[in-house]
Order: C-alpha cells, then sequence, then structure tokens
C-alpha cells in the first residue's frame, strides 16, 4: 500500500480516479464512488516508458 500527499485537491481526485485507490480519513480507508463527469488524468508526456524490472 502507498499513501500520496497532494497539495492540490483536483490533482488528488485525477490521481485517486486513474489509479482507483481510496482515501484516508484518520486511520481507515474510504473508497467512495467516482462521479460520472470526472475529467480523466493526462498521461505524462516525453517520459521513459515504465519497466518494472529497473526498479530492482
Amino acid at each position: 500500500m502507498e499513501v500520496y500527499e497532494f497539495t492540490w485537491q483536483m490533482d488528488a481526485i485525477l490521481f485517486w480516479d486513474r489509479f482507483e485507490g481510496g482515501w484516508l480519513r484518520g486511520t481507515e480507508f474510504h473508497y467512495p464512488e467516482r462521479p460520472a463527469n470526472l475529467p480523466s488524468l493526462k498521461p505524462l508526456e516525453n517520459w521513459p516508458k515504465f519497466d518494472p524490472r529497473d526498479t530492482r
């Protein structure tokens, strides 16, 4: 499990939606319904393709 902290609420919402995460409130995770009209997170440009073998 990973926990991320964001400065801007909209960034946190888009990240949460893209990776199907949950919200940590206190010591518990919550998984609310996603809004139908939520914009999608833009993909990163000019970044190398992720290779899990490089994380070792």
